[in-house]
């Protein structure tokens, strides 16, 4: 095992571009489902933005995705909808990169769905993170 690289690894930088490539394949699959809402990506001032175009566009947010010194910074334009941190460390014991929201432990699928669920399921009640 190569730790020294796996460590390297553990930053910023590449951490905000595998949060937003898990974004991009699960907007791609959203948009393959051939709802009549679809979703686009545009990057402005070092961030990932996410806009939902068509007919049922009311009550989905825009979803705004943007890398600090030390977390990921994740918005919606939705007041309902609590803002949150990504932050990270290195774990010695597993030789990984832990993410975490409010010091729970999520894996890459989990951020990208606490970040897209209210904009791809407005109406679900489910869907959307408590509001504190």
């Amino acid at each position: 095992m190569n730790w020294v690289k796996l460590r390297l690894a553990c930053n910023s930088e590449k951490l905000y571009h595998a949060v937003v490539g898990q974004v991009k394949a699960d907007i791609e699959q959203m948009n393959s489902a051939g709802l009549p809402v679809h979703f686009e990506t545009l990057e402005e001032g070092g961030a990932l933005i996410v806009v939902a175009h068509g007919p049922i566009t009311e009550g989905r947010g825009i979803v705004r995705i943007k890398r600090n010194t030390h977390t990921i910074h994740v918005t919606n334009d939705d007041k309902d909808i609590d803002d949150f941190l990504v932050n990270w460390s290195w774990n010695q014991d597993t030789a990984s990169c832990d993410l975490s929201v409010n010091g729970e432990k999520l894996k890459l699928w989990e951020i990208s769905q606490k970040a897209l669920s209210p904009i791809f399921f407005p109406d679900d009640v489910d869907a959307r993170p408590p509001v504190s």
